[in-house]
C-alpha cells in the first residue's frame, strides 16, 4: 500500500516536471530526484542510448547524499561501481529485461569502501532509449510486487523520455552527441 502511494507519487512529479523541464538532461535529472526521494534506494542513474555510437551512456547519476547535501553522488564511487553499473545496464538494454543483483559481488582485487559498493542493484530498460539503474548499499529484497511495480514504471518512464530525447536528437543534427554526466564513464572509457 504505502510503496504504491510512493509510486503514484513519482508518476504525479514526472507529470510535473515534464511541464516545468527542458531538454533531456534536465528532465531526466529531475526524473532521478524523484525516484531517489520516493524510494528506498540510494543512487539513480539513468543510461540513454546514444543515437550516433548507438552505445548507452550515462546522462544523469544522483544520489542520497545529492538530496540531502547538495553532494555529488558519484564522488565516492569506486571504478569497480561504475563498471558493474555499466556492464548491467548494457545487459538490461541488450536484453530488454529488468536486472536484479541481490547480492553483488566484491570485485577481484580491487578495495571498496562499505559506503561505494552497492549491495542491491536493478536495471530497468526504458524502452529502446535506455536504462535505469538503481542502486542501494543496503539488503534488498526485490520481492514480484516490487518487480511488477517498477517494471511499470520503468516502461512509463521510458515513454515519457521519448519526447525530450527526439527533441535531443533534433536539436544535435548530425553535429553532436548524447551529454554525458560529468564523472561517469562514456563509452569511450570502457577497460
Amino acid at each position: 500500500q504505502e510503496e504504491m502511494l510512493h509510486l503514484l507519487g513519482m508518476i504525479h512529479g514526472f507529470e510535473e516536471v515534464l511541464e516545468h523541464e527542458e531538454g533531456l538532461h534536465a528532465i531526466s535529472k529531475r526524473f532521478a530526484e524523484i525516484v531517489i526521494s520516493e524510494s528506498r534506494f540510494e543512487d539513480c542513474t539513468i543510461f540513454i542510448r546514444d543515437w550516433k555510437s548507438v552505445s548507452l551512456v550515462p546522462v544523469v547519476s544522483f544520489g542520497l547524499e545529492d538530496l540531502l547535501e547538495g553532494g555529488h553522488s558519484d564522488e565516492g564511487r569506486s571504478s569497480f561501481h561504475d563498471s558493474l553499473l555499466k556492464a548491467s545496464a548494457d545487459r538490461a538494454f541488450s536484453t530488454q529485461q529488468p536486472l536484479y543483483l541481490d547480492e553483488v559481488p566484491e570485485s577481484d582485487g580491487a578495495s571498496m569502501t562499505d559506503v561505494s559498493r552497492p549491495v542491491g542493484l536493478a536495471c530497468f530498460p526504458l524502452l529502446d532509449l535506455g536504462v535505469l539503474c538503481l542502486s542501494t548499499d543496503h539488503p534488498f529484497p526485490f520481492s514480484i510486487p516490487f518487480k511488477r511495480n517498477w517494471e511499470i514504471l520503468s516502461r512509463l518512464m521510458g515513454h515519457l523520455l521519448k519526447g525530450p530525447y527526439r527533441q535531443a536528437q533534433e536539436e544535435a543534427g548530425d553535429q553532436g552527441r548524447l551529454a554525458v554526466s560529468p564523472g561517469l564513464p562514456s563509452q569511450n572509457e570502457e577497460a
